[in-house]
């Protein structure tokens, strides 16, 4: 059935699922779901999986498990109005049942629709024996649908039916930590250093509240603990850059050496990460040595191109910086990082911006919601005398990365705009939490000298 859809034989495809439906071992309904669950695998084929689903479906439209299966596969696809017309369709065919209330719920989340996606979800509850278990799973689809106060109140009241809830502690925790409350964070990690699952990941992410403080001696300690889980190998990257802002930067390069010798496959991100250090201790040209030799043993790496580009635009070498991110646009024009970087190069650096805005324009076509991208775009507009239009994406570079250079463009725009009292606004914000930044520093004491 997939490779019949893949190769655009729909009717062959159809054939194939109505095979699957009839002979299903568990009858039509699961024979529905495990169609839905198959035609899921591929995301490219999409339109045609949906369009697939659909027919099969008109074969047996009373039947409550095909409209369940249609709206499974809608939901994967995040086809929010789909999911929802199938959800309430099995539903009336089959009031209360499980699944398809909790598609309905999806859908709804995926709506912006928290208040109809309550409702239905509190009448699921009141009919289940497990409801900490089902609100823990509500609370994930509120967290990726960025609904973050309704996913805070879910996962507190599943602390309320099972306070030692590891995975709900380690949500909240994560939660709070997006949301710059270290403090509040910080209880909920401590719990789950006892857990056999989650001490690793605790360990982590209180090195990472450690550094919010500015306390790389107790954030080292953190990291050191870190022996296992997906988190693992920042860890080690994190271990690294604190032994260097501690002033113990032969035992940091010892560390990425080791690394390096245990994990060939990602020798490129170390000698990054070694050459980044040096740069942040101000040995330039020992990092500089970093990615020569590095570029020697991996030719044409992207990662080490990228890099080597961003320290000789530091050491003032704009024409070789340049020169670094063509060949890495050479080498993939589907990396939005290179156009990006050049076009930010050139607007920075030069009055190229014609071919600045081409270059992050490309950059934007192929990652339209990375922060890093909008602040170029935003920047290039600005430069090129069009400061509100400049201003749409900077505020939502900004709303997803309150970063300080994001933030001393934006105030920028603002203050041209005459906006003051709100650029200043978004300056005091950004200076409590990175008061040495050197474009935000210099951007404030070039428009607002006095304040």
């Amino acid at each position: 059935a997939r490779l019949s859809l893949r190769a655009g034989n729909s009717a062959e495809a159809l054939a194939q699922c109505q095979a699957i439906v009839k002979g299903h071992p568990g009858g039509e309904s699961d024979g529905y779901r495990h169609v839905a669950l198959l035609l899921s695998q591929d995301r490219e084929t999409a339109e045609p999986a949906l369009a697939l689903m659909k027919t099969l479906v008109a074969e047996k439209p009373q039947l409550p498990g095909a409209q369940r299966a249609l709206a499974l596969l809608a939901f994967r696809f995040d086809d929010a109005a789909l999911t929802e017309k199938a959800a309430r369709e099995a539903l009336r065919l089959a009031p209360n049942e499980r699944e398809s209330t909790l598609l309905l719920v999806g859908a709804l989340v995926k709506k912006g629709d928290v208040a109809g996606a309550d409702a239905a979800f509190e009448n699921l509850v009141r009919e289940q024996k497990s409801p900490a278990e089902l609100r823990l799973g509500y609370s994930k689809l509120l967290i990726d649908a960025n609904q973050r106060i309704p996913a805070r109140e879910q996962l507190l009241k599943v602390l309320k039916l099972d306070p030692g809830n590891a995975d709900a502690h380690f949500a909240l925790a994560l939660l709070l930590l997006d949301e710059r409350k270290p403090d509040e964070a910080e209880p909920h990690l401590k719990l789950l250093l006892d857990n056999a699952e989650r001490r690793h990941d605790a360990a982590y992410y209180l090195g990472r509240i450690a550094e919010m403080r500015r306390q790389p001696e107790v954030a080292l300690g953190w990291y050191e603990r870190v022996q296992a889980g997906s988190q693992a190998f920042d860890a080690y990257l994190r271990r690294a850059r604190m032994l260097s802002q501690l002033r113990r930067m032969p035992e940091a390069r010892q560390l990425l050496s080791g690394l390096r010798a245990q994990f060939p496959p990602l020798a490129s991100r170390l000698y990054a990460a070694e050459g980044e250090l040096l740069s942040q201790q101000d040995a330039v040209l020992e990092a500089l040595s970093v990615y020569d030799n590095a570029l020697k043993e991996i030719p044409d790496d992207a990662e080490l191109l990228y890099a080597r580009a961003l320290l000789h635009e530091r050491m003032g070498r704009m024409e070789l910086s340049e020169a670094d991110l063509r060949r890495v646009l050479a080498k993939d024009a589907n990396d939005a990082r290179a156009p990006n970087a050049l076009g930010y190069l050139l607007t920075v650096h030069s009055n190229r911006y014609e071919e600045a805005a081409k270059l992050i324009g490309r950059a934007a076509e192929l990652s339209p919601n990375d922060p890093a991208v909008l602040d170029s775009l935003g920047w290039v507009l600005f430069k090129q005398g069009k400061p509100r239009e400049a201003l749409p994406p900077l505020l939502r570079a900004y709303e997803i990365f309150q970063d300080a250079e994001v933030a001393a463009h934006l105030g920028e725009v603002l203050w041209t705009l005459g906006e003051k009292d709100r650029a200043r606004a978004i300056w005091d914000s950004a200076s409590k939490l990175d008061p040495e930044h050197r474009v935000l520093r210099e951007t404030i004491q070039r428009l607002a000298p006095t304040r």
